[in-house]
C-alpha cells in the first residue's frame, strides 16, 4: 500500500497529477515561527517539518545523502533538503552547502502543491515512523512541533508553502567576545534567514560545552583538575581544557602510545575526546583505557553529537 502510494507521488511530481488544492493566504509571521531540534538549531516550523518527516533525519527519501534503499524509491536527485548550513566551513563548502539548500528550497516550492496534496491524503510521509521525528522539535516554550497526520501539523505545512517555503539558512559565528556575529561570509549569496539558537540547551560552542559538561563531569576534583590531572590532562578551567584538549596528543598511561589526538580539528570521528565518550574507535575497536565518564553514567547520545558538532566545525574556543 505504501509503496504504491510513493509511485503515485513519484508520478504526480513529474506532471501526471491532476487537480492540486489551493494552498490560500499567508501568514508570514507564522510562516517564521520557530523551532529548535535536540542541539539548539532553529528551523522555521514547516523547514522542520520538511527536513524531518521526508529526509532530513536520518538520511533518507528526499534527501542529498540517502542512497540505495534508504531513498524508499524516491528517485535519485528528487531532493527536499532543508538541512542548515554548517558554520565556519570554507568558502569553498559553504557556498556548496548553501547551494544544496537553496536548490531544496526550489524543489520544495516547485512542488508545493504536489507536496501539500500527498500529505492531505496520507501517502506521504511514506511511511509511518517518518511521522515520528517531529517530535524532537520544540519551540522556545517546549512546545512539542505537531506532526503532519495531525490537523496543526498540516496548517503549518499549508501556510508555511503559501509563502513561499522560507528557510533558516545558518545560525550566527560566535566573535571572540562570545557574542553573535550575523554577517554572512563574503561571497555567498543568501537563500534565508540566520537565527539564533536555543540558548537554554548545550549548543555546539566550547562555551556552552564547558559550562554544561565539562565543568560538571570532568573538570572536578579528583578527575582532569588539580596538580595531579587524571591522564595528565587538567580541565579544571575553561582556558585549561581548551589548550590541553585541541590539537594535543593523549598523555595517559593507557593513551599515550596510541599516537591519538585529544581533539582534531573538523574531525569527530578520530578525536579521542569523542572515542572516549562513546566507548569505542570510530571503526568499532575498543578505546584505550576506559569509557568516560570514570565510574559514571556514559553522556546522552545528543549531548556527544553536540561536542561532535562542535569539533567537526573547527572546535573553535568560541
Amino acid at each position: 500500500m505504501r509503496v504504491a502510494a510513493l509511485l503515485v507521488f513519484a508520478a504526480s511530481v513529474v506532471g501526471l497529477s491532476g487537480c492540486s488544492p489551493s494552498l490560500e493566504t499567508c501568514d508570514p509571521l507564522a510562516a517564521r515561527a520557530v523551532t529548535y531540534d535536540t542541539l539548539g538549531k532553529p528551523y522555521y516550523q514547516g523547514q522542520a517539518l520538511v527536513f524531518a518527516s521526508c529526509g532530513g533525519t536520518g538520511g533518507f527519501c528526499h534527501t542529498t545523502p540517502a542512497v540505495g534503499t534508504a531513498r524508499h524509491g524516491v528517485p535519485f536527485g528528487f531532493n527536499f533538503d532543508m538541512e542548515l548550513v554548517p558554520r565556519n566551513l570554507s568558502m569553498e563548502r559553504d557556498i556548496a552547502a548553501t547551494e544544496v539548500l537553496r536548490a531544496g528550497q526550489q524543489r520544495v516550492y516547485d512542488q508545493r502543491f504536489e507536496i501539500y496534496s500527498s500529505v492531505l491524503d496520507g501517502d506521504m510521509p511514506a511511511l509511518p515512523e517518518f511521522y515520528e521525528h517531529v517530535e524532537s522539535f520544540v519551540d522556545s516554550n517546549n512546545r512539542v512541533l505537531p506532526r503532519l497526520d495531525t490537523d496543526a501539523g498540516q496548517e503549518i505545512l499549508r501556510n508555511w508553502l503559501a509563502c513561499g517555503s522560507p528557510v533558516v539558512e545558518r545560525r550566527p559565528t560566535v566573535d571572540d567576545s562570545g557574542n553573535f556575529d550575523y554577517t554572512r561570509p563574503e561571497g555567498v549569496t543568501p537563500v534565508g534567514d540566520v537565527v539564533a539558537p536555543n540558548q537554554n540547551v548545550i549548543t555546539p560552542e566550547f562555551s556552552s560545552i564547558y559550562a554544561s559538561v565539562i565543568s560538571t563531569t570532568c573538570g572536578v576534583v579528583g578527575c582532569h583538575r588539580g596538580t595531579e590531572p587524571t591522564g595528565n590532562l587538567d580541565m579544571g578551567s575553561r582556558t585549561a581544557a581548551y589548550s590541553n584538549l585541541v590539537g594535543v596528543n593523549a598523555m595517559s598511561s593507557g593513551c599515550i602510545d596510541s599516537g591519538l589526538m585529544r581533539v582534531v580539528e573538523e574531525d569527530a570521528d578520530h578525536s579521542l575526546l569523542i572515542n572516549k565518550l562513546e566507548g569505542h574507535l570510530a571503526n568499532g575497536d575498543m578505546v584505550c583505557g576506559p569509557q568516560m565518564p570514570l565510574g559514571g553514567t556514559p553522556l546522552d547520545e545528543s549531548v556527544i553529537d553536540v561536542i561532535r558538532e562542535w569539533i567537526n566545525e573547527g572546535a573553535l574556543d568560541n
